[in-house]
């Protein structure tokens, strides 16, 4: 079941208990948009303040750049971003469908 947390912008994917599974549109306003679902995440397994922010900062750095640098305006490319615990330990998954870097 898919659920928008923010029409148009950011969208609420099925995930395993534990877990949260966004899809964020290509619009840098998805990136700001998804951040109360992450806290949502961050406070129900009770980070601390210390990686919570990290964790903020590290997501917004990763969906931001490639919304900028590698999705074209106005396509339909978005990026899927998952959150979950492993442990003791917070894995964040970004995947994007824009352009490859070519340097």
């Amino acid at each position: 079941m898919r659920q928008d947390v923010h029409p148009g912008l950011v969208a609420l994917l099925p995930a395993p208990e534990g877990q949260l599974h966004l899809r964020l549109a290509n619009d840098i306003a998805a990136v700001a948009a998804a951040l109360p679902a992450l806290q949502s995440f961050i406070a129900h397994h009770m980070l601390p303040a210390r990686i919570a922010n990290r964790l903020e900062v590290v997501f917004e750095e990763l969906a931001t750049n490639p919304i900028r640098h590698g999705f074209r305006p106005g396509s339909d490319q978005g990026l899927h971003v998952t959150v979950a615990m492993a442990g003791r330990r917070v894995c964040l998954d970004v995947e994007d469908d824009g352009c490859r870097f070519d340097a």
